[in-house]
């Protein structure tokens, strides 16, 4: 799995820093139509600095997928107007597979094992592997200078037809949020609100 979070992370990086003319994303052309429900399936995130979630989400230290959960049911229904169903699922239940970005570069993202999730159905959006963590800029600018600091989220993701077992679209996922003091709860939620946006982008399910 730390193999899987380091690829994201190179990934994220280079998008992040404009040196990569590749597509973050893919959507399938002959996906024409919006689904009249959907479900989001995504596995436990890996916070790299847990006093991040203990600061600003106290109530979640124990349980942030909890947290994520709630936070992805919220942003898809108000970025699709349907109201999905979020459920968290084990890592084992994706399969994690390469898929074209462009002529020479591959992604490599999750695919729902059909066999171990019996119940769902219909289209269906996986997350998976999430990282979350902080990156400090230096400051150059001497003592006066406010460094800048960010919250990151990287992941992959697939929206998928379960009963045609056909891909969507699929893509990376990077977002960020900056801040010069405290990192804040507003933070967390810009970053979950851009997560999604990235998801639905130039899809038929953006609202």
């Amino acid at each position: 799995m730390k193999k899987h979070y380091l690829i994201i992370l190179c990934l994220f990086l280079s998008f992040l820093c404009g040196c990569s003319g590749t597509p973050r994303f893919h959507v399938n052309p002959q996906w024409k139509e919006a689904p009249s429900s959907f479900t989001v399936l995504f596995s436990e995130p890996y916070v790299q600095n847990q006093d991040d979630v203990a600061d600003d989400l106290p109530e979640y230290v124990a349980n942030f997928s909890s947290w994520f959960g709630q936070e992805l049911a919220i942003e898809f229904e108000k970025q699709s107007g349907i109201k999905p169903a979020v459920l968290l699922q084990k890592d084992e239940h994706f399969s994690i597979v390469p898929l074209p970005l462009d002529s020479s570069v591959a992604s490599r993202v999750p695919i729902p094992i059909v066999d171990s999730l019996p119940n769902v159905k219909g289209i269906v959006i996986c997350i998976h592997p999430i990282q979350v963590w902080r990156r400090d800029d230096r400051c150059m600018g001497g003592t006066s200078c406010l460094p800048d600091h960010y919250l990151l989220f990287s992941s992959t993701y697939t929206i998928v037809s379960m009963e045609e077992q056909r891909v969507l679209a699929y893509g990376v996922l990077g977002v960020n949020s900056s801040f010069k003091f405290a990192m804040t709860k507003g933070d967390w939620e810009d970053d979950m609100s851009a997560l999604v946006e990235q998801i639905l982008e130039k899809t038929p399910l953006k609202k």
